[in-house]
């Protein structure tokens, strides 16, 4: 499902749990730097009343000589250590993906941060 208002800190708490070496305060930017984010964009994945899994679709203009194409970057999969290995990754990315066909997206790219 997408993430609802007022559910950032428990998706901050996941990443930096899920991305230690980075630490939470690296993914604040994702939530209050980039101009074209969309709430719905970022998607995580509940179990036990706990963000378990998430994701986040950025979405990007990118130019090619005069053609411009719009990109869905994939930032932040993660899964907290205690979950995984149980498909929550997958179905995050599935829904995710189909987030990024919905808003006409022509091509999507994951970055791996390192």
């Amino acid at each position: 499902r997408s993430l609802r208002p007022g559910e950032e800190d428990a998706c901050l708490d996941l990443w930096g749990a899920a991305f230690p070496d980075a630490g939470r305060a690296y993914f604040v930017r994702y939530f209050t730097r980039d101009p074209f984010r969309q709430v719905e964009d970022t998607v995580v994945c509940v179990a036990d009343g706990r963000i378990v899994s998430g994701a986040t679709f950025v979405r990007r203009t990118v130019r090619c000589g005069d053609t411009a194409y719009r990109m869905g970057g994939v930032a932040n999969v993660g899964t907290l250590p205690e979950h995984r290995g149980r498909g929550h990754s997958t179905a995050v990315l599935r829904a995710l993906t189909a987030r990024m066909d919905d808003a006409g997206s022509d091509f999507s790219l994951l970055g791996t941060g390192s």
